[in-house]
């Protein structure tokens, strides 16, 4: 009974991440469950001045060498 509950769930929340406009579900790894959280943290993605920002936010880092490549 549960695991057709969890089903249930992540089926909502795939049919509620659909009109949101992203791109995140085309990295390999994330699903619609995953993506939904990170976009719940993030929120508007326009508040972040720039990349840095973001990762600053997330608690990410790069190396100098691959901060060219974004």
């Amino acid at each position: 009974m549960l695991e057709s509950q969890v089903k249930e769930v992540d089926k909502t929340i795939e049919w509620e991440l659909k009109p949101i406009k992203h791109t995140l579900l085309s990295v390999d790894g994330l699903g619609p469950v995953l993506v939904a959280g990170i976009i719940a943290e993030i929120g508007d993605i326009s508040r972040f001045h720039d990349h840095a920002a973001l990762a600053k936010f997330a608690g990410l880092w790069w190396k100098q060498h691959q901060l060219r490549q974004l």
